[in-house]
């Protein structure tokens, strides 16, 4: 990536209206897809943030780096960031070809078809006083799994949980993937996700 201070004329800001403004609101996650008639020739990313991002494309992380492009006093410049993504790009639908709002990375860590519209690959069943919840894997290691909870979705962060993710069966998953699940008990109130991100190599 190069770094310069100027952004093109037709280059716009964009961002969440309506995160909270109060206490530590959550990093928003922007998206959008777009089509192309053909092949490109070539396709350069420019891009800046008031503090940190990272960009993804067709799934594909743009770029090496990480939280680009650094802080810079945005009272006076915010760095710009230009990217050759021509390699990244294809003729029709990009970002999400198949039209189904789940994202490129979603749909690999949970067993989805980026090409055909997916629901949510969820399983939920009832084992005595307990509500069991299944779900898609990865089995390569290429994707981290985190499970979080939260008391009541109004005071306090997510935190990560205890109860233990265990091996599961389910219909026929999609090669390269397992089913995983979690028991929880019935009574009471409680809130869960699970939190996938890309390993590193």
């Amino acid at each position: 990536m190069q770094k310069t201070t100027k952004l093109p004329g037709n280059a716009r800001w964009i961002g969440d209206r309506r995160r909270a403004t109060k206490g530590e609101p959550p990093c928003p996650y922007l998206r959008n897809s777009f089509a192309l008639p053909g092949p490109v020739r070539r396709a350069t990313l420019q891009w800046t943030a008031l503090g940190v991002a990272d960009l993804f494309l067709n799934g594909r992380k743009v770029g090496e780096d990480f939280l680009m492009p650094g802080w810079s006093d945005f009272r006076k410049r915010a760095q710009v960031m230009s990217a050759d993504v021509t390699a990244m790009l294809r003729p029709g639908d990009n970002a999400d070809p198949d039209g189904d709002g789940l994202s490129n990375m979603r749909e690999y860590a949970f067993g989805g078809n980026p090409v055909a519209p997916d629901t949510e690959a969820w399983l939920v069943s009832q084992d005595a006083a307990n509500l069991v919840f299944s779900w898609l894997q990865r089995a390569d290691g290429s994707v981290s799994y985190t499970l979080l909870e939260h008391g009541d979705l109004v005071a306090g962060p997510w935190l990560p949980s205890v109860v233990p993710i265990e091996p599961a069966t389910g219909p026929a998953p999609p090669p390269g993937y397992g089913w995983v699940r979690i028991s929880v008990p019935s009574a009471g109130k409680k809130f869960f996700r699970v939190q996938a991100t890309k390993s590193q190599p």
